[in-house]
């Protein structure tokens, strides 16, 4: 389930981000929204289930936020955690249609009692829209989840719940196994894939199953003399063939006891971790990684050196050339973990934002650069490669701007648009030679010119096709060939509209005036 929380207090979004394991109760807690205004962009686009909101904040309230939400998704459960403990407020939130109001002095057990109070209340809202479903069956996977999730004590009937899970002898152990797929970097259909797993263990009663945020979680009781690596290794391939994708899957170790069923499950949540580090593929235990040590927590000074010498050169190829060989060592290190990797990885990037914040103050800018605080934890675990590399653009754009200006882009820019007026010339291929990201110099270029750079390349032609036509005998096609027209009926076209004569009129005008 999606948390969202909105706050214009930045202690107050981290802390109750940080604080809180959201993940380990089976939350997925998005990207915290500084305002209202915010809160309510990334609610109509990521659709939250539970919303913690401020009251006060700079711009739209909390409470006129929450009667906008009511009324756009009143499935959104609304939980007010405010500053002010009045009556007044709590009454105003009970008529917007807020569920709870809680003070920021409440600890995180019982923000997180609140959040499991409304997961619970969506639950019980969504079971009366599945018709289609028993409701023994929709109350037990419930129960199941709650159990996982260590949220509810053990029934004294769990064994008529669910006799498949039975420990019957001392050799039967229960594992909780996470299992994911991926193709082409999108998350596939996980009832698709909940379907065709329950298919496979049609002909064995030992399991239960269920879709897990972005993956489905299996519990399977076995024997312990049984190996399970090779069993899920099996199962694993099947899935494969099947989903035609990449499958992985993160197991907790094995319990002797039903109640110890949220070790497991906490387990398989921290291999999950691992996804990026075994390529999204094949399966790692909890015992598997359990005692690895990490790598290094920090660069060492050599490493910013050497990191910082990249950054200053302003070559984009030389610094992916120095990423790709950065991640091919660290996924050699048998003792790699998710947890040293991005601490490893944060310390080079604070390194160097540190190093443009102390050009920054050299050329006399008060104002510093902290965009490595906007790091996402989720974003390093699963493509951690790809976050490095934005942030080292950043960095470099950054430095950059700084020390070039933005004019000189432009010009830069136009200076090459009328060299190579002759051809096809792209933004791209205008942004590589003044070494600069594409979105950001058609942004300067619209700025500074005053015209877009499709608007200024079209008149560029145009102006130049004026000049030949007037001083040169130069065929028509000719004309087009040297503004960068292959197509001379697209060329007289562009032609029209820009004079409003053909480029043969235009010519015999110029010639008997």
């Amino acid at each position: 389930m999606k948390v969202l929380i909105i706050d214009d207090e930045v202690i107050i979004r981290d802390g109750i981000s940080t604080v809180i394991e959201w993940d380990v109760y089976g939350f997925q807690l998005l990207k915290p929204a500084a305002s209202a205004e915010e809160g309510l962009e990334i609610i109509r686009r990521d659709k939250p289930d539970i919303i913690f909101t401020d009251i006060k904040m700079n711009g739209m309230s909390g409470l006129e936020m929450a009667g906008i939400v009511k009324k756009e998704f009143p499935e959104i459960e609304i939980i007010i955690l405010s500053g002010y403990d009045d009556f007044t407020y709590a009454q105003t939130a009970i008529r917007e249609g807020v569920n709870e109001y809680l003070l920021k002095t409440s600890g995180p057990e019982e923000i997180m009692q609140s959040a499991l109070q409304a997961k619970e209340r969506i639950l019980k809202k969504r079971e009366k829209t599945k018709q289609n479903l028993k409701g023994e069956e929709v109350i037990k996977k419930n129960l199941l989840e709650r159990l996982i999730l260590n949220t509810l004590e053990i029934p004294t009937n769990i064994n008529e719940l669910f006799p498949s899970l039975r420990i019957e002898n001392s050799e039967e152990r229960i594992e909780v196994s996470l299992i994911f797929t991926i193709e082409n970097d999108s998350r596939l259909d996980y009832q698709l894939l909940h379907s065709i797993l329950e298919k496979e263990l049609k002909d064995i009663h030992t399991f239960e199953s269920m879709e897990w945020n972005d993956s489905v979680l299996l519990i399977r009781k076995h024997k312990q003399i049984h190996s399970e690596e090779v069993w899920l290794k099996n199962k694993l391939n099947i899935l494969e063939r099947e989903l035609g994708s990449n499958v992985f899957i993160a197991a907790g170790s094995s319990v002797e006891k039903f109640e110890q069923i949220h070790q497991s499950y906490k387990e398989a949540m921290q291999a999950a971790k691992f996804k990026w580090i075994m390529d999204f593929k094949g399966y790692v235990s909890y015992n598997e990684i359990k005692n690895r040590k990490g790598i290094r927590r920090a660069c060492t000074l050599e490493e910013e050196a050497e990191f910082i010498t990249i950054l200053k050169s302003g070559d984009r190829e030389k610094a992916k050339e120095w990423i790709t060989q950065l991640f091919v060592r660290i996924k050699k290190d048998k003792e790699l973990t998710p947890e040293s990797l991005e601490l490893y990885l944060k310390s080079l990037i604070i390194a160097g934002y540190r190093w443009l914040n102390r050009v920054e103050t050299s050329l006399g800018n008060v104002q510093q650069n902290q965009g490595w605080k906007s790091i996402d934890t989720e974003a390093w675990l699963n493509a951690p490669k790809e976050v490095m590399s934005i942030y080292v653009e950043k960095i470099m754009d950054s430095f950059q701007q700084l020390t070039m200006g933005n004019k000189h882009y432009s010009k830069r820019a136009i200076m090459y648009i009328h060299e190579h007026i002759d051809k096809n010339i792209t933004l791209q291929e205008v942004a590589n030679y003044v070494h600069v990201n594409p979105n950001y110099l058609s942004e300067v270029f619209k700025r500074e010119v005053g015209k877009s750079y499709i608007e200024y390349v079209k008149d560029a032609r145009m102006e130049k096709a004026l000049s030949i036509l007037i001083e040169t005998p130069a065929k028509v096609s000719e004309v087009a060939r040297q503004v960068g027209y292959e197509d001379i009926k697209y060329f007289s076209k562009q032609f029209r509209k820009y004079t409003g004569y053909t480029p043969s009129d235009y010519r015999k005008k110029k010639n008997l005036s």
